[in-house]
C-alpha cells in the first residue's frame, strides 16, 4: 500500500461491477460485448433515471476543453507536485492541458463539491446504485463500461482501454507513495491547513484494438488533492500520461505511437471534468432522495 496524507475524511470508494472480476479475467471477446447501456436489472434501480442526465460540465470547463493548451510554465513535473500543490495559490492554472518538457501528457482539473460531508460519502459508498455495474455507469455515462476489483474498462475519448491498477487492489485511490512527489508529510498541514487528503495511483491502460488487446500500455499517474472550503470541498486532480513507477521511482515512458499525445492530454482533462463533475452532482442528488425516502419510512 502507498503512503498518503489523510485527515478524518471519507472519500469515494468505487464499487466493483457485479459479478466482480479481476483485471485479466475478461477475454477480448467478453470486453467487446461490454456496453454502457443499462441492463434490465440496472433499469429497475431507483437511481436509473440519473443515467440520462446531461453531463455536469460548466461553461468555464467547456471553454477550456475547446481552447488551446495551457502555458507549460504553469504546469509541473510529477516530482515537483508538492512544490506547486501544497501551497495555496501557487498554481496559476487549475484547469488545462499541455505536454511537459519531459514529454509527459499533463492534465489539470478542479472540481467543486458543494455540501460534501463524510456522512454523505459514507452513505453514498454503501448504498448508491448497487445493481450490476450501475454505480459505475452512472458515474460517467457513455464512458464507463465495467469496474474490476483492481481496474476498469472505460473510454477516455480515444477508444476503449483495459485498465489495470498497479499498486493497490483494495483501494485504488491511495496506491502511490506521495513522498515521491515532493510531498513532506510532516509539512502538509502547516503549508495548507485546509488540506484533507492527498493520494493517487498508477495505472497501465491497454488499448482495445479491432483485433485484440494491445500489449503497449499507456502508463498513467493520477493524484488527487482534496481541500475543505466554505461551500464544502474542492478536488484538485493532476494526471500525468506517460509516467510510471518502477522500483519505487517515477520514470517517463513512451505512449503508443498510434495516439496524438497532446490530444490525449486534452481528452484526459475532459474525461476527469465529466467524471468527477458528475460525481459531485450525484452525491447530492442521492442524498436528497435518501432523505425523502427515510422521511416516508418514518411517516
Amino acid at each position: 500500500m502507498g503512503t498518503e496524507f489523510r485527515k478524518d475524511v471519507v472519500t469515494l470508494i468505487p464499487r466493483a461491477s457485479h459479478p466482480a472480476r479481476k483485471f485479466g479475467e475478461l477475454s477480448f471477446a467478453e470486453i467487446q460485448k461490454l456496453t454502457t447501456r443499462l441492463t434490465e436489472e440496472e433499469k429497475q434501480s431507483p437511481y436509473a433515471d440519473l443515467y440520462e442526465q446531461e453531463n455536469a460540465l460548466s461553461k468555464e470547463q467547456e471553454r477550456v476543453i475547446e481552447g488551446p493548451p495551457m502555458n507549460r510554465a504553469d504546469a509541473f513535473e510529477p516530482e515537483d507536485y508538492g512544490i506547486f500543490m501544497n501551497r495555496p495559490g501557487h498554481c496559476q492554472a487549475e484547469n488545462g492541458y499541455c505536454i511537459l518538457e519531459s514529454g509527459i501528457a499533463y492534465s489539470a482539473v478542479l472540481i467543486r463539491q458543494p455540501g460534501r460531508t463524510n456522512e454523505k460519502m459514507e452513505a453514498y459508498n454503501r448504498e448508491f446504485a448497487v445493481e450490476g455495474a450501475l454505480a459505475y455507469k452512472i458515474w460517467c455515462p457513455g464512458s464507463h463500461y465495467y469496474h474490476y476489483s483492481d481496474g476498469a474498462v472505460e473510454d477516455f475519448g480515444y477508444g476503449l482501454l483495459n485498465m489495470k491498477n498497479m499498486l493497490d487492489e483494495e483501494n485504488y485511490c491511495n496506491g502511490i507513495d506521495i513522498t515521491k512527489l515532493g510531498i513532506c508529510l510532516e509539512d502538509v498541514e502547516n503549508n495548507d491547513p485546509d488540506c484533507l487528503w492527498i493520494g493517487g495511483n498508477y495505472w497501465k491502460n491497454y488499448p482495445i484494438l479491432a483485433n485484440g488487446i494491445s500489449d503497449q500500455p499507456i502508463d498513467m499517474i493520477i493524484v488527487n488533492y482534496l481541500r475543505k472550503t466554505e461551500y464544502g470541498r474542492e478536488l484538485r486532480i493532476r494526471m500525468f500520461g506517460g509516467a510510471a513507477i518502477e522500483n519505487g521511482r517515477i520514470v517517463r515512458t513512451k505512449m503508443p505511437e498510434m495516439f496524438d499525445k497532446l490530444e490525449c492530454a486534452r481528452l484526459h482533462m475532459k474525461h476527469l471534468m465529466m467524471e468527477y463533475g458528475n460525481e459531485a452532482r450525484l452525491v447530492n442528488q442521492f442524498w436528497e432522495r435518501r432523505k425523502k425516502s427515510l422521511h416516508r419510512e418514518v411517516q
